[in-house]
């Protein structure tokens, strides 16, 4: 019932406290070592939890944001301003990206893109593009826009994220 859901949430809630308490003792770790200038930290997650927000439960289930939308922190103090960046990203595209600052040629089947124009702030920030896809939905993901298709229905929404974080009004 609610008061489930609600539990499950505080404990999401408690793991995130526990995770921000662990990477401050990393951090302070490399910081006592002299090795916080020197190193690239990403921080991120392959998937958010939803506690039955859109009828879904935990992850998998729906391509909604509380879903679908993970922290993406990077940290790289002698190569990177630090600046927020708006664009719609992919989890995909960190392969890449550290294949490239590292000068490692990319295999022809690596999928995602390259962010370190973007990180660099060689080149403006657009609206991204994402794809995503559960057996029952998918979405397409651009700037603020999320397209939602329930895939046997052939029937889609569109939302406007900025004006409408919780998905709940179609366009």
């Amino acid at each position: 019932g609610e008061n489930d859901v609600r539990h499950l949430s505080e404990l999401y809630d408690e793991g995130i406290r526990q995770l921000d308490t662990e990477l401050g003792r990393l951090l302070a770790f490399l910081r006592h070592q002299g090795l916080d200038e020197h190193t690239l930290l990403i921080v991120t997650s392959d998937h958010g939890e939803e506690f039955g927000d859109h009828g879904g439960r935990y992850h998998g289930t729906t391509v909604y944001e509380e879903q679908l939308r993970v922290p993406l922190v990077i940290s790289a103090p002698n190569a990177i301003a630090p600046r927020k960046i708006t664009e719609v990203v992919q989890t995909i595209d960190l392969l890449p990206t550290v294949l490239s600052a590292l000068d490692i040629p990319r295999p022809p089947r690596i999928r995602g893109r390259d962010l370190g124009p973007l990180l660099s702030g060689s080149r403006e920030s657009g609206p991204g593009l994402a794809l995503a896809e559960t057996e029952e939905q998918a979405l397409l993901a651009e700037g603020p826009w999320r397209l939602v298709c329930q895939r046997k229905l052939g029937a889609c929404q569109l939302f406007d994220v900025d004006s409408d974080p919780r998905q709940t009004a179609d366009r």
